[in-house]
């Protein structure tokens, strides 16, 4: 998320701890959280049991989170961000596996369609990333013309 105006608290949560932040599946396709993340311990006991990173975002800032990370997200102030979702090799089948999800629940209009277009496609066709592949120098990479 990139933030254009504005300032984000984010709390973002283990992955592992998933399972007690009590996730709900009913209003979306994603898990949506019954709780407060920024409640007090007194108020959600259940925060003293989990690990999380907290961290305000401004005006200009970037931000990725990686696939799976819980997260909340609090306005401090009226924010306007640009957002989206990273896909490549290391998370694809994660990505196609919750959009056949989402359009088997009937929850989301439009997943239908979209988990019919991913069933089309050839995603084996796509390439493979390096993910141990060694740092490229900007000057190096700019000096590369694309493959084909």
């Amino acid at each position: 998320m990139y933030l254009v105006e504005g300032v984000k608290r984010w709390k973002i949560f283990s992955r592992e701890d998933t399972p007690l932040l009590e996730p709900g599946y009913f209003v979306s396709g994603g898990a949506t959280f019954q709780s407060d993340a920024f409640a007090s311990h007194v108020e959600n006991p259940w925060l003293e049991k989990v690990t999380s990173w907290e961290f305000e975002l401004k005006a200009g800032q970037f931000v990725i989170i990686p696939h799976g990370f819980p997260h909340a997200v609090l306005n401090e102030e009226d924010s306007i961000a640009i957002a989206g979702n990273f896909v490549d090799q290391s998370n694809l089948q994660a990505m196609v596996d919750e959009i056949k999800s989402i359009a088997a629940s009937g929850l989301v209009q439009g997943e239908v369609e979209f988990a019919a277009a991913l069933d089309a496609a050839n995603l084996t066709a796509l390439p493979g990333v390096d993910l141990e592949q060694a740092a490229l120098p900007w000057a190096e990479f700019k000096r590369r013309k694309p493959r084909r």
